[in-house]
């Protein structure tokens, strides 16, 4: 079946749903504390999928809407005139949201190179220093890439820049080995698991959908999973004392990084850029405290099995309005499952049944469109 603007409606509604869902899961502690983040994670990812996969598959179903849907059609196609133009509501808002795509895109692209500019000048005042990966277990896979160092006054949290090349700035303030080693890890995660790149497709996401809330919610509720994923992995190497220290530096820079109350730099992902909340930071330190237990397997099962039911489920079907033509006077005739059927012939043939008087070829490939998906098809006898 062929998608239609009904499908990228039914995308649109289907990927607000999963976000809803993920956000509600995000404040169940109880939830993440037995099955971590990875299921809220699986629900942002499948509102991405469903964002951009606007396809109608052979099982999915028409269904009619016989009201509301119309009403608002009808409302869309109303045609005002403006002196020598005459155009309809859907084309206002079509090029409302064309000029919104084209100036949050200019912002997107001016805000890249300012960050861009801005990182490039606070390096030429920084100290570096260039390193190896941490001789950890988790980055002995790449440990011969390099990555630089630079201490700044110019940030009030360590961040990581840099899509093919990682680039690690830190507030120029006393650390100790082992904090450093915490910090560093933290922000090189956000490399390996190419958090800069996610985010950027986000941020592209949100500049064509800017009308749609959900996605700002869907941006903000990835920036607080990237941080979780990286504590968790980060501690998850730790013994007792370990995780203690890496609570304690989680706080000092939340509260070095609110005494700066510096502006956020886009494009780039900072230790403490969900910290600077009081909400956040006490989230975050909890997720670290109580961690999170093994999955069971049986409930791991019925819940990935629900999830890709869920996900099944948005194909199944997609509403459509039900309309009439105009009518018969001007040499039309209506087509519904209540006054017409489609006659399968022994030949292979089909024809198209009008109130039992009217019989008209057509195509089997038109079966599974409009006017012809709801009607029934019955055998010819002989």
């Amino acid at each position: 079946m062929n998608p239609t603007i009904y499908t990228l409606i039914m995308s649109l509604a289907w990927c607000s749903i999963f976000i809803v869902i993920s956000t509600l899961l995000k404040q169940n502690k109880h939830f993440l504390r037995n099955y971590g983040i990875i299921p809220m994670t699986a629900l942002l990812v499948a509102s991405l999928f469903r964002l951009f996969s606007i396809i109608e598959f052979p099982f999915t179903q028409v269904y009619r809407s016989n009201v509301f849907l119309p009403m608002i059609v009808d409302g869309l196609q109303y045609r005002m005139a403006f002196r020598t133009i005459n155009i309809s509501v859907a084309s206002v808002f079509l090029c409302i949201w064309i000029l919104g795509i084209i100036i949050q895109a200019i912002k997107l692209l001016l805000g890249e190179i300012w960050k861009n500019r801005f990182i490039s000048g606070l390096l030429k005042n920084c100290m570096i220093k260039t390193c190896k990966f941490p001789m950890s277990s988790f980055f002995s896979v790449i440990k011969h890439q390099n990555y630089s160092l630079f201490y700044s006054d110019e940030v009030s949290s360590p961040l990581i820049t840099g899509y093919f090349t990682p680039t690690i700035v830190i507030p120029n303030i006393p650390w100790s080995e082992e904090e450093l080693t915490l910090c560093i890890e933290h922000e090189l995660n956000h490399f390996l698991y190419k958090d800069l790149w996610i985010k950027g497709l986000i941020n592209v996401v949100c500049a064509i959908f800017w009308w749609n809330p959900f996605v700002y919610i869907l941006k903000k509720d990835m920036d607080s999973i990237f941080e979780i994923r990286s504590d968790l992995k980060v501690v998850s190497n730790l013994d007792e004392h370990g995780k203690v220290e890496y609570l304690k530096l989680l706080v000092k820079v939340a509260k070095y990084a609110k005494l700066r109350k510096d502006n956020d730099i886009g494009g780039v992902i900072g230790f403490a850029s969900t910290a600077k909340s009081e909400s956040q930071l006490e989230y975050r330190l909890k997720m670290i405290l109580t961690g999170q237990s093994k999955w069971k397997r049986t409930y791991t099962t019925m819940l990935s099995a629900t999830m890709l039911l869920l996900l099944l489920v948005s194909y199944s079907f997609v509403v459509q309005p039900y309309s009439l033509p105009p009518d018969a006077d001007e040499g039309i005739v209506a087509i519904s499952p209540e006054n017409s059927y489609i006659i399968a012939k022994s030949d292979g043939t089909y024809e198209l049944c009008i109130n039992d008087d009217l019989y008209l070829p057509i195509d089997e490939s038109s079966l599974d469109s409009d006017p012809h998906v709801n009607l029934k098809i019955i055998q010819q006898e002989g």
